[in-house]
């Protein structure tokens, strides 16, 4: 008899270890997945109709575009398995009776693919799919009464509820591409339609029992940009009460929060340092060069991991301008996306109550990890700040509207060939709605090589640009020794633009 309950007592045991084991696998697979961005390839696949048949491609560049991913030049493409990763994606098709059926393919020799997508933050989902003859029908179909498309943008919008109680909104900005239907070319800033859904945010007000909801753009035409692409955005103003959103998160917003702004609160997981002299704290980035203090919060990173870091990139990027309630006068906030030995998390890097361009350094840059994608997009902490996201390393100042960056030759720099180029003039540029500071400077820097007669490939942007002026003769591939045995000064202009890239991209 004791044998017998020993056997079971042991078997119990078993049994609710592998139970736990069970568990903890479970927990952990999940855990990693709400850190990753699900790719379907359905919604990056453009379908072309040539007659009564269709012709189908995957548009690997929107991938790359849409999941913030760098654009390496080649010569240094080894080094980001990500993007040839994605780039060998394809789509394999047949037609039958009922419809056409896909399957995601690859050219690449790599036996862990999906491993090198799933370390870049990504997993690709709905691999597999048949689309209907009538799907595709309805596809390409022109659109019933005046042509246009109407779309409520109260569908597209995403709110989620802080562990605060803050409520924050964001546009489901994928599906509302879709649902526009836009067959994007391989360069998406090139597309109006693609650039007006991707200039609109929400913004949200706190009324009594509600909140109000306004869309905002930083596209001033972009009404005219989804009119010629026959798209109407309706319902750009409404109201949804605490309960409305309750029922939409599954939980209830701050107001309905009970009160912990008391002697009881816990502290806040920032402790931000003592203002400065803030009396002529900058309210804008006009004119202001980021260098020093994006190498300031550079350097605090690279010695906050040491060498358990391993890589990393600009996730997000921010300028918050504060007033007379708000602790600091302003914040520049770099987010960053960081693998280490460790595993991927991201790090927010703030520098307050900035007032010269010169002067800081690590110390004065104030570190915080968070786990998540969703924590790292949180700004709770600057609700009461005027906030202002910078794309591509700036924004379109008011000061710059109108401006075109490009001259009457269509250089962004002429000079480049014959004097040195500073931080501060490069700084300078003014970004446009439609081309970041960012892309901006990869035309500075190829614009040196077109003036030296560089072969551009005829279907990329950089020969549309310039092919549209008499002086460029393209003659072949220029290399950058070619280039600076024809202007010297060119070698050290391309050094300084590409390290104002790297502190843009990856800090």
């Amino acid at each position: 008899m004791r044998k017998k309950a020993l056997r079971r007592t042991v078997i119990t045991i078993g049994l609710i270890i592998v139970f736990l084991i069970a568990a903890c696998v479970i927990v952990g697979y999940f855990a990693l997945g709400a850190n990753l961005d699900m790719v379907s390839i359905p919604d990056y696949v453009i379908s072309t109709r040539i007659g009564d048949r269709y012709e189908f491609t995957l548009d690997t560049e929107r991938i790359i575009w849409e999941q913030h991913l760098p654009n390496p030049p080649d010569s240094e493409l080894k080094n980001y398995p990500e993007i040839i990763a994605i780039r060998s994606l394809g789509i394999f098709f047949e037609h039958d009776g009922s419809g056409y059926h896909f399957e995601t393919i690859s050219t690449s020799d790599d036996p862990s693919l999906s491993k090198t997508l799933r370390r870049a933050g990504i997993v690709l989902k709905n691999t597999q799919w048949t689309w209907t003859d009538q799907d595709l029908i309805g596809q390409h179909a022109i659109q019933p009464n005046d042509g246009f498309k109407d779309l409520s943008l109260p569908d597209y919008v995403i709110l989620s509820v802080g562990s605060d109680g803050s409520l924050s909104a964001s546009i489901d900005q994928s599906a509302l591409l879709s649902a526009c239907g836009f067959d994007l070319p391989s360069d998406p800033t090139l597309h109006s339609g693609y650039n007006a859904v991707m200039s609109l945010s929400i913004g949200c007000t706190k009324a009594e029992n509600s909140y109000r909801f306004q869309a905002q753009s930083t596209m001033k035409t972009i009404m005219e940009a989804l009119s010629e692409n026959r798209i109407r955005i309706l319902n750009t103003s409404w109201t949804w009460t605490d309960a409305e959103i309750a029922e939409r998160t599954g939980k209830a917003p701050i107001s309905n929060q009970p009160d912990t702004s008391g002697a009881n609160a816990s502290p806040s997981p920032t402790q931000t340092p003592a203002p400065r002299d803030t009396a002529n704290a900058i309210q804008s980035l006009y004119g202001f060069d980021q260098t020093y203090i994006r190498v300031a919060i550079r350097n605090a990173k690279e010695n906050y991991y040491g060498s358990r870091f391993e890589s990393g990139s600009v996730y997000s990027n921010y300028f918050a301008v504060g007033n007379s309630d708000t602790p600091h006068k302003n914040c520049f906030r770099v987010v960053y996306e960081i693998t280490t030995t460790g595993g991927t998390e991201y790090l927010i890097a703030d520098i307050y109550d900035l007032v010269d361009e010169t002067g800081y350094t690590a110390a004065d840059v104030v570190l915080k990890t968070v786990a998540t994608r969703s924590e790292a997009r949180s700004l709770s902490d600057l609700t009461y700040y005027t906030v202002y996201t910078l794309t591509g390393g700036s924004m379109v100042f008011p000061e710059n509207e109108g401006i075109s960056p490009f001259d009457e030759n269509g250089f962004v720099k002429e000079k480049s060939i014959s004097q040195p180029l500073t931080y501060d003039e490069l700084w300078d540029i003014p970004q446009t709605n439609e081309l970041t500071l960012l892309q901006l400077l990869a035309y500075a820097r190829n614009e040196m090589f077109a003036r030296a007669g560089h072969q551009f490939d005829p279907i990329g942007s950089y020969y549309r640009h310039f092919s549209s002026y008499d002086w460029y003769e393209p003659t072949g591939t220029i290399t950058m020794g070619d280039l600076a045995d024809k202007w010297p000064i060119t070698s050290s202009n391309t050094s300084t633009i590409k390290y104002l890239e790297n502190l843009i991209k990856e800090g």
